[in-house]
């Protein structure tokens, strides 16, 4: 329980305290069947590659029987690519030179997605 507190807490502050409590099926304390969820650490100091793959099976009727599916808020954030203000190097800032119609338009392109 403190692994997924530390995880959660960690990638959102304050998230914690707003989700559901986790049950004992969930965390397979009941010890019927494995676990629904899990905490993974990997070193990624020794391999060369790492893949991790997740698969989640679960009934959506069951969930929001057992924990109350109206009273906690449940998706996705999504994680962005995009890009940031264009910051000249020296020589450019000096010379008082325009950022390229080329490269606005890239970030253009990539804001309105």
């Amino acid at each position: 329980m403190k692994a997924f507190e530390a995880l959660t807490e960690q990638i959102i502050p304050g998230r914690w305290g707003e989700i559901h409590p986790l049950t004992d099926s969930e965390l397979n304390t009941d010890g019927k069947g494995s676990p629904d969820v899990g905490v993974l650490a990997i070193s990624l100091a020794a391999p060369t590659e790492v893949c991790a793959k997740t698969h989640r099976i679960c009934n959506p009727e069951h969930e929001q029987d057992s924990w109350g599916l109206d009273a906690y808020w449940a998706g996705v954030v999504p994680l962005l690519h995009t890009y940031g203000t264009p910051q000249p190097d020296a020589r450019s800032a000096n010379l008082h030179t325009p950022v390229p119609e080329s490269v606005l338009a890239l970030i253009a392109r990539h804001r309105q997605q």
